[in-house]
């Protein structure tokens, strides 16, 4: 049904029964109805919540739709208003939520959580025989991220040297780091896993009679500290402590572990500043 003539007469429908203070206005060349919820803000595409094509829909289905809208009982009771503001509030929830998902993706894969990391490794590990560390993980979000959708500004990508603050959400997500400095001691390391051992080993050798307190540090289905390596995925133990760390975490997970630890032991996580490098 071509509805080009429509589009003509949409604009000034609107502003009409805007005036009017109409609720419910209808747009049609007969056989093709526009409904519009005229007094709602937006532009013509949003104030338009239903459709009634009778050539594609069918007479009972169109029918149906007619009393549901316009029939002079449900409108008079004011039930087609509000059927139709119900109907439009959940489609607008709908397109907010469709619009969000590729933002929301983007999100995830730059700095993935835990428990998406997990149930990505644990359905690999199911279907190969094998579980992927963090690096791989990454490498593989980045690809779906650069192929699929549109990068964040420039701005928002962190590299080089960088302070940890409180604020590390996606700071470090497809890097590689080169090395650490902390305690004004710079180390230097190949892989997050380093960062993590190497902030941990160093808080451990300042604080040796009461570090089994990172044993206090526990995420929601693991412990990140433990003596019992039984239940880890990549445990590493933490020099002279007999305390195991966790470490098939994601780059910002690893970036936050150490900021928990360093805070536990009355250091500012500022006092870590660590050197990457982008991902290749």
């Amino acid at each position: 049904m071509d509805s080009s003539e429509l589009e003509k007469h949409h604009e000034q429908l609107l502003e009409y029964a805007f005036r009017e203070g109409v609720e419910l206005a209808a747009l049609t060349n007969g056989l093709l109805w526009w409904l519009y919820l005229p007094l709602l803000g937006g532009s013509w595409e949003q104030r338009k919540f239903f459709t009634i094509d009778i050539p594609q829909q069918g007479a009972g289905a169109a029918a149906e739709h007619f009393r549901a809208y316009l029939g002079k009982n449900e409108v008079g009771s004011g039930s087609a208003v509000r059927r139709a503001t119900e109907l439009h509030r959940s489609r607008e929830k709908e397109r907010l939520a469709l619009a969000t998902l590729p933002r929301a993706w983007q999100l995830l894969s730059e700095g993935p959580d835990e428990t998406l990391l997990d149930l990505i490794a644990a359905r690999v590990e199911s279907l190969s025989g094998h579980r992927p560390n963090p690096e791989q993980m990454a490498r593989f979000l980045q690809g779906i991220t650069a192929t699929q959708l549109d990068p964040l500004p420039e701005s928002s990508q962190q590299h080089g040297s960088s302070i940890v603050g409180p604020n590390v959400a996606s700071g470090f997500t497809f890097t590689r780091p080169t090395s650490f400095t902390l305690f004004g001691i710079k180390h230097r390391v190949s892989s997050w896993r380093d960062v993590l051992v190497g902030v941990c080993d160093a808080i451990a050798a300042k604080h040796s009679q009461e570090f089994e307190r990172v044993l206090q540090i526990k995420g929601r289905k693991r412990d990140y500290f433990s003596r019992d390596l039984r239940d880890m995925h990549s445990p590493a133990l933490i020099q002279g402590s007999g305390i195991f760390v966790e470490t098939n975490l994601s780059a910002n997970a690893i970036v936050e572990r150490c900021g928990q630890t360093l805070r536990l032991f009355g250091y500012s996580p500022d006092g870590l500043l660590i050197d990457t490098q982008p991902l290749r």
